[in-house]
């Protein structure tokens, strides 16, 4: 619990326990963060890369091998991730990228539907 003052009156303010509040859960956060960006710079990447470039069938495989490693999430996690997926496709300006930001949480089988 931190206590801080706020108009001369001292009030109570308690962390909600989903934010991080150590500087090693900051840091664990920071990492989980990049290593988020990037699976999904990868995948984009996979999808966004010609027939010449790689094989069809190679990169199917890929994406479905990392789907199958996402299956390990929680559901708390899933949401974070996709939240995130959504939140760099709205931050990206190439229209074909956005697209393929937006079509990944089905491509990784991170939704319901």
């Amino acid at each position: 619990m931190v206590t801080f003052s706020d108009f001369g009156e001292a009030r109570r303010f308690v962390a909600p326990r989903s934010l991080p509040v150590t500087l090693r859960e900051v840091y664990a956060a920071r990492v989980n963060r990049t290593l988020m960006r990037a699976l999904i710079d990868l995948a984009v990447s996979i999808e966004l890369t010609s027939d010449d470039e790689i094989d069809s069938a190679t990169a199917t495989s890929l994406l479905d091998d990392l789907a199958t490693t996402l299956e390990d999430l929680t559901d708390d996690e899933r949401d974070d991730l996709v939240d995130f997926i959504e939140e760099l496709a709205e931050l990206t300006k190439d229209a074909e990228r956005k697209e393929v930001l937006l079509d990944l949480p089905d491509t990784l089988a991170l939704t319901d539907d």
